[in-house]
């Protein structure tokens, strides 16, 4: 999975400089803090093993939006990655748009600093990270997260905890 996001971060990274990213309207935005525990919802229409979990045809943005508008939650979790979670960027530039004031986390196979960029032109406020796949490069990714104003999480039993320090 990581090698196959691996390769669609680059062909993005080919769409979209640090530049580009920097100059787009949600980077602006100051980053709200994640204060975990929280009530979450998490925006998820497939899974890598189970395939998709609604009709292929659901899993847009507007679906995202409305069902994070609809849960209530303090917290949305909105899947970005696209081929094993049916998720997007626009997915959660769309929630942001309708919840401006709840933490947005992205939840995204992170292998690359530039998705961290990426997410915060997104409009999120956090981003879960991988430490069984970031390994010795979990404390970078960890401060390059900060230093964009994002928390950093991860999952633990279904659950986001912030990284220590966060």
């Amino acid at each position: 999975m990581a090698a196959h996001v691996g390769r669609r971060v680059e062909r993005l990274k080919a769409l979209a400089s640090l530049d580009d990213l920097a100059a787009l309207p949600l980077f602006a935005r100051v980053p709200r803090p994640v204060v975990l525990p929280a009530t979450v919802f998490e925006v998820r229409f497939a899974d890598a093993e189970r395939g998709f979990l609604v009709p292929k045809e659901k899993a847009v943005a507007a679906e995202a939006a409305r069902l994070a508008l609809e849960s209530g939650a303090s917290v949305v979790a909105v899947w970005v990655e696209r081929n094993f979670h049916a998720g997007d960027w626009d997915h959660l530039e769309t929630v942001r748009a309708v919840l401006p004031d709840t933490p947005l986390i992205a939840r995204d196979v992170v292998v690359d600093p530039w998705q961290l960029a990426r997410a915060r032109a997104a409009g999120a406020d956090g981003i879960e990270l991988l430490p069984e796949l970031l390994g010795p490069l979990l404390p970078a990714f960890t401060a390059s997260a900060r230093g964009l104003g994002l928390t950093p999480v991860v999952w633990t039993d279904g659950v986001p905890v912030p990284l220590p320090g966060a």
